[in-house]
């Protein structure tokens, strides 16, 4: 067998001599799983076992999540999630404390009703140091968690660590940028976590997130002054994905954005519903420093048609490969506009949900983007998948 097996309708699972990789179904009956995870965890097949993926399957803090922690035949297993488990701080302590999971390179532990407690005791694990992929997201670890977190050594080689809606406060957010073990990170996620301006300031002049090529702050209250901060920062030089979506950053914020200096490496950059007018999106449009732009969010924001037609004509973004548009107020002009601009050449994907177009417009979108459209009368084209999943959320 080669791939991934959901565990459905599979009474011989533990058995099995050639389990690589398991996907626990969101349909597996509650009890009759319990039973089989119970089997599986003392099966000595599981030693084949690469990746589990338990996402949706509520473990509790109770035997399940002892049994698989406690298991003697995990030697194998680099990849973990029990995304909504609800394990609570107790299943995190057992997580901690498993020495089977001494070779996880990628936990996730999306919204397992995780307290401080729990944090805390993964944070100071002997076992997870190998550990490159930390997913800690919607549970309440508070500042002591995020503490925790960036005082560890157990950390030291964590690539990827998302830490969004946590409730970290000032004093969390402040912790982790200044961190003096968590060097390596390339992706840091605390999005929905509202930030204050010295814990923007202390993030855009860290030296410990120096290595950063992806930062997420969607929805965390920043407004222009924490924008220009970011923009000016002299340690964020290697970003090239930066989500500031959902924060009222308006005019001063846009500008400072257009004009840095430092983030000249950006790919990806998305202002989602950031409060901008004609002005601010006219600089971002024509900015030099965005030059390197393969992917630009601007959904939520009204987009004129002067604007729409100074996108299409935009010589700083030839490399424009996604546009998000949604909600902008698009019209018709500026949809045949882009679609015959000599500029974006090479755009594969344009999300323009909620706008109102005509069936003109309609049939020229799809049969440019064939592959990647999907028309609903009432709301106009639209892409049938997450519009987050465009922009390569790297904690999906």
């Amino acid at each position: 067998m080669n791939g991934w097996l959901a565990v459905k309708d599979c009474p011989d699972l533990p058995d099995s001599p050639w389990l690589c990789a398991v996907v626990w179904t969101e349909e597996s009956n509650e009890s009759d799983s319990s039973a089989t995870l119970i089997d599986l965890a003392n099966s000595p097949v599981l030693q084949h076992v690469v990746h589990l993926d338990m996402a949706g399957y509520p473990l509790g803090s109770g035997g399940a999540v002892i049994a698989l922690a406690t298991s003697k035949h995990l030697e194998n297993l680099s990849s973990l999630d029990l995304t909504f488990s609800e394990m609570g701080d107790e299943g995190g302590i057992a997580i901690a404390n498993s020495r089977g999971f001494r070779k996880l390179i990628t936990l996730e532990l999306v919204s397992c009703s995780i307290g401080a407690r729990g944090a805390r005791a993964i944070a100071r694990s002997k076992y997870l140091t190998h550990l490159r992929w930390l997913s800690l997201r919607q549970n309440r670890i508070g500042p002591k968690g995020a503490k925790a977190i960036a005082e560890s050594p157990t950390f030291a080689k964590l690539e990827t660590l998302n830490i969004g809606e946590c409730d970290l406060g000032e004093e969390g957010a402040v912790a982790i940028a200044t961190s003096k073990t968590l060097t390596g990170l390339a992706a840091l996620d605390l999005s929905h976590t509202p930030l204050s301006d010295k814990a923007v300031h202390a993030i855009a002049n860290s030296p410990t997130l120096g290595n950063l090529t992806g930062l997420y702050l969607d929805y965390c209250d920043i407004g222009e002054g924490g924008a220009a901060a970011i923009a000016n920062s002299p340690k964020l030089q290697n970003l090239s994905l930066l989500f500031l979506g959902n924060n009222p950053i308006g005019g001063a914020g846009a500008i400072a954005l257009a004009s840095t200096t430092t983030l000249t490496n950006l790919e990806t950059l998305d202002l989602s519903d950031a409060h901008l007018g004609g002005t601010e999106i006219r600089v971002i449009l024509t900015s030099p420093a965005f030059a390197s732009l393969t992917t630009l969010g601007l959904s939520f924001n009204y987009v004129s048609d002067e604007m729409g037609m100074l996108l299409a004509k935009a010589r700083v973004l030839k490399n424009l490969e996604f546009v998000d548009l949604r909600n902008c107020g698009t019209s018709d002009t500026v949809i045949a506009a882009i679609l015959q601009s000599k500029k974006l050449t090479q755009l594969q994907q344009l999300l323009v949900l909620e706008c109102d177009l005509d069936e003109e417009s309609c049939r020229k979108l799809l049969e440019r983007f064939a592959e990647k459209l999907d028309v609903d009368r009432d709301t106009g084209p639209h892409y049938p998948h997450d519009p987050l999943d465009m922009f390569g959320e790297p904690f999906a």
